[in-house]
């Protein structure tokens, strides 16, 4: 599984990146999605990190509603910024 950790890759990611974290995932620890948005951040990348207070790894599919309507909004917003401006956030 190390090796196919994000974080030993970090350098490598050129992309925006938006990370969702539900602080109840047993899969995937929260320190692990933090680690990755703060070696981006210290790589001066575009990236966004959120944490969903109780939510956990399956958020996406049957988490709080209110929950997954941010994450969706947040998405849609992100793909607005990104994609519309071919990688480069609109100015």
């Amino acid at each position: 599984l190390e090796r196919e950790s994000p974080i030993n890759y970090v350098q490598n990611i050129r992309t925006p990146f938006i990370i969702f974290h539900g602080e109840n995932d047993r899969r995937t620890g929260f320190v692990q999605s933090e680690m990755l948005y703060r070696s981006l951040k210290a790589l001066d990348r575009p990236v966004e990190y959120v944490r969903h207070p109780g939510g956990t790894h399956e958020l996406t599919r049957s988490g709080n509603n209110r929950q997954r309507i941010d994450q969706m909004l947040r998405t849609w917003d992100f793909f607005e910024r990104w994609i519309k401006a071919g990688g480069r956030p609109l100015e």
